[in-house]
C-alpha cells in the first residue's frame, strides 16, 4: 500500500463516534469528532483475507474457492498527542479526579545543600513522615534529622550536598488514564487525507481515506527515556467490513482530481 499510493503520512485525520458515548466527562454524539490529528504516520495496512472452498465429487476436490475480506489491520504512530488522543490510542479510560476529595501522591527527589546550621528547605510539603536523606557524595543515609516546620529539616551536617526522597500531595486538576479499563467497547469511524502523484502528469492530487467501522485494539506502547527517540504513541485498530456479502467494504479510498489543500502552506 505504501509503495503503490505513497500513503505513509495522513493529515487532517478525524476519529468520530458511531454512537453516543462519554469521553472524559463530555457527552459525544454519534458523528461527532472524538479526536483529531493534524498529521499521523501509517505504519501498517494489512488486509485480512479468509478463503472458503466449496468441495465435492471425486476425492472431495475443491471446486470453487471464495476469498472474503474480514478486515484490515492498521497501525499509526503519533509523536505529540493530547490527553484524549492518549486515551484513544491506548484504549484507556480517562477520568477527571475531584481534587476536593482525592489527591495524587507524587514521589519527589530534591538535591539540596545544607546551610551553616545544617538546615535544608524542601521544594514541597511532605505528605508523610517517610523522608530519606542521603549524603550525595558518599551515598550514606543521614540519620538524626528532624522536621522544624512543614518544609525545613535540621540535619547534623553543614554545607553538605544531600539528596532527599519523599512524597507530596498534588491537589490541582488531574485527569487519570486507567490502563486496563477500555476507553470504549464499540466502534469509531475514521476519515483522513493524503496526497498522491499522477503517473502521467506528475501533478499532486488529494486522496480521501474513509473507514466506516474501526475497532480500537491498541495496548500501551510508548517509548520513554533519556537516550531514545521522542515519545511516540502507537495507535492500532482493525477496519471491519460493512455491507452485504457481495458488497463488503472495510476501507474506501477516493482519488480526487484536485489537490484540495494546495493553499495550506503548513501541510
Amino acid at each position: 500500500m505504501d509503495n503503490q499510493f505513497g500513503m505513509q503520512e495522513l493529515y487532517s485525520v478525524q476519529l468520530k463516534a458511531t454512537y453516543p458515548i462519554e469521553v472524559n466527562g463530555k457527552q459525544i454524539a454519534a458523528g461527532e469528532v472524538v479526536a483529531a490529528f493534524d498529521k499521523i504516520m501509517m505504519s501498517k495496512f494489512d488486509e485480512i483475507n479468509r478463503q472458503v472452498a466449496a468441495q465435492g465429487g471425486y476425492f472431495n476436490r475443491k471446486l470453487v474457492v471464495f476469498t472474503r475480506t474480514e478486515g484490515v489491520n492498521l497501525a499509526f504512530t503519533q509523536g505529540i498527542f493530547s490527553k484524549s488522543q492518549f486515551g484513544l490510542m491506548n484504549n484507556s479510560k480517562l477520568l477527571n479526579i475531584d481534587t476536593d476529595t482525592k489527591s495524587v501522591l507524587i514521589s519527589q527527589r530534591d538535591e539540596l545543600e545544607t546551610d551553616e546550621d545544617g538546615i535544608i528547605e524542601l521544594t514541597h510539603k511532605p505528605a508523610d513522615k517517610w523522608i530519606f536523606i542521603y549524603n550525595k557524595e558518599t551515598g550514606e543515609k543521614i540519620t538524626g534529622a528532624q522536621m522544624l516546620d512543614e518544609i525545613h529539616i535540621q540535619t547534623p551536617l553543614v554545607y553538605t550536598d544531600v539528596i532527599v526522597d519523599y512524597t507530596y500531595e498534588y491537589k490541582n486538576t488531574v485527569t487519570q488514564a486507567i490502563i486496563g479499563d477500555p476507553f470504549m467497547e464499540g466502534y469509531l469511524s475514521l476519515e483522513g487525507r493524503t496526497r498522491f502523484k499522477d503517473d502521467v502528469t506528475g501533478e499532486t492530487h488529494t486522496a480521501i481515506i474513509k473507514i466506516p467501522k474501526l475497532k480500537i485494539t491498541s495496548s500501551l506502547n510508548l517509548t520513554l527515556g533519556e537516550n531514545v527517540q521522542p515519545v511516540v504513541g502507537v495507535f492500532e485498530g482493525v477496519a471491519l467490513p460493512i455491507g452485504r456479502s457481495h458488497e463488503l467494504k472495510a476501507v474506501e479510498i477516493f482519488f480526487l482530481e484536485d489537490d484540495i489543500d494546495e493553499d495550506d502552506e503548513w501541510r
